[in-house]
């Protein structure tokens, strides 16, 4: 390997960005969340469903799964309520495959 292949070799190292997971446990993903001190909003996201049937579905997910996936229909409802959008979940699904 050359000087320069080396170098570029290092460099893309560098500049490697991981890819963001499409899904992460329970404990990850409360502890982002836990971490980005949106606890209560999630709470009270999931409390705000106007729906008596959906909101029970969408509790029930959030106390008992075991998997978050991204592109879930309940966890697309809370990150809709707490107001979060397409880049901000794909932040927190980092932030989650790290704890």
């Amino acid at each position: 390997m050359t000087d320069e292949e080396y170098a570029d070799h290092v460099a893309e190292i560098a500049n490697y960005v991981p890819p963001i997971p499409s899904a992460v446990s329970m404990r990850q993903m409360r502890l982002a969340i836990a971490e980005a001190k949106k606890v209560t909003a999630v709470n009270n996201a999931i409390k705000a469903i106007s729906d008596e049937d959906e909101r029970t579905k969408v509790q029930i997910e959030w106390e008992h799964s075991a998997v978050v996936d991204r592109n879930a229909m309940w966890f697309t409802t809370i990150m809709d309520g707490i107001g979060y959008k397409s880049e901000d979940v794909d932040k927190l699904f980092t932030k989650a495959a790290t704890l």
